[in-house]
């Protein structure tokens, strides 16, 4: 251990210098990591099949704390990263289409903050002297019963063109297009646009209903096949 960690060969009263234990730890975590007790953060996606930034996602979305830094790169438990993984195949998570759906439902949520909020005191202003009294009243919501409609329309939309193929609808009322590139090139592109056209009309449509009634539809589409199993 003495020749691992390059202490073995330094005087007494300079063994413990800061340099040196620095040093020593960081040979100690890479004997470590090469033992198979820590998992560099490129090999992470052997747990999580297709996940690439699995390291950063579970740290900031699942609170991971099981890691230590080394030099610029993190290393991660592997008994706590074996356990992360099995709760997650528990509960029937795929660790990589949970990330995108976390991405597109933020990506969808600030385009609706932004459609709602108006930002303030972004700019510097002059107002004019006589500029007073300028007001407008609400604009007047739409029925209930019409948007209820629309959603009723886009999932008769949904079966005809058996979009069930193309799109996933979590918790019955958040749509996303499915991301396999695979075989990309040999899609029907006219389709792939109107999937994409879909997910947004869908989730519009919940979100609209969702603030005139407080509540979401819920949508959750069986495959043919599965269905026939039921």
């Amino acid at each position: 251990m003495g020749k691992l960690l390059e202490l073995s060969d330094l005087a007494t009263d300079s063994k413990f210098s800061m340099q040196k234990v620095e040093s020593a730890a960081k040979s100690f975590l890479k004997f470590q990591s090469e033992r198979g007790q820590w998992i560099a953060e490129d090999s992470l996606e052997k747990y999580f099949k297709g996940c690439w930034s699995a390291g950063k996602f579970i740290r900031e979305h699942f609170g991971f704390n099981d890691w230590i830094k080394y030099s610029y790169s993190y290393l991660y438990n592997r008994k706590s990263i074996e356990r992360l993984a099995d709760e997650l195949k528990k509960r029937n998570v795929d660790l990589q289409r949970y990330t995108e759906y976390v991405a597109s439902q933020a990506l969808f949520q600030k385009k609706m903050d932004e459609f709602f909020e108006k930002k303030k005191g972004r700019y510097a202003y002059l107002l004019p002297d006589d500029l007073a009294d300028i007001q407008t009243t609400d604009v007047p919501k739409p029925d209930v019963k019409l948007v209820q409609d629309d959603i009723t329309e886009l999932r008769k939309e949904f079966d005809e063109f058996k979009m069930i193929e193309f799109i996933d609808v979590y918790k019955g009322h958040y749509a996303v297009l499915k991301t396999d590139y695979s075989f990309y090139k040999y899609r029907d592109s006219e389709l792939i646009d109107r999937c994409k056209k879909w997910c947004h009309n869908f989730n519009y449509a919940n979100e609209a209903l969702k603030l005139l009634t407080n509540r979401n539809v819920k949508f959750n589409p069986i495959k043919d096949e599965d269905m026939l199993e039921l």
